[in-house]
């Protein structure tokens, strides 16, 4: 069975949502980066959420992540849950941990030699919306689940979903 669901986010735009309901099984709508900063919160997260509620679309939610301690963890699930008060999340809230734009490894973090840190901090988020009662996991692509991330430590989390982005292919290429 193939679900169709879109990632937006405040680089889409005002997205016309009365259109585009038809196309689609779902969104993924991405709250925001970084810290819990107003400044980063993304800019349509509350209108694109206030529109899928109105058109029963399903969504879920990520923040795109930019920590590099445990401090900086625990202000990202607070962004995350300052910023869905109110809303119903059914498709769970994820952390996204890639580095796509070098962030971490320009603050001097190297996410090859870090795995276990990095490991650490997506337990710490998991965790943080699990008891605030949302359905959660970890966001990343195929390189970081087997090169970065200590993928069978996240599978034994208590109610760990991993959410893989692995273009140009098939089928899933992990379980």
């Amino acid at each position: 069975m193939a679900y169709r669901i879109i990632d937006v986010s405040s680089n889409n735009g005002q997205l016309d949502w009365d259109t585009i309901k038809s196309s689609i099984d779902g969104v993924i709508i991405r709250i925001g980066y970084g810290s819990d900063i107003e400044s980063q919160d993304d800019s349509q997260a509350i209108r694109n959420m206030q529109e899928c509620e109105r058109l029963g679309i399903p969504y879920g939610l990520y923040i795109y992540s930019y920590c590099l301690n445990i401090v900086e963890v625990r202000s990202e699930a607070a962004h995350i849950l300052r910023m869905i008060q109110g809303f119903n999340p059914v498709l769970g809230v994820w952390f996204d941990m890639e580095d796509a734009d070098g962030y971490k490894a320009r603050n001097g973090l190297d996410v090859y030699s870090e795995g276990e840190l990095l490991s650490d901090f997506c337990e710490m988020f998991v965790n943080a919306m699990r008891v605030s009662g949302y359905k959660t996991g970890v966001y990343a692509n195929y390189n970081y689940f087997t090169n970065v991330l200590d993928l069978d430590r996240l599978k034994s989390i208590p109610e760990m979903n991993i959410w893989l982005a692995h273009w140009g292919i098939d089928s899933p290429s992990l379980d």
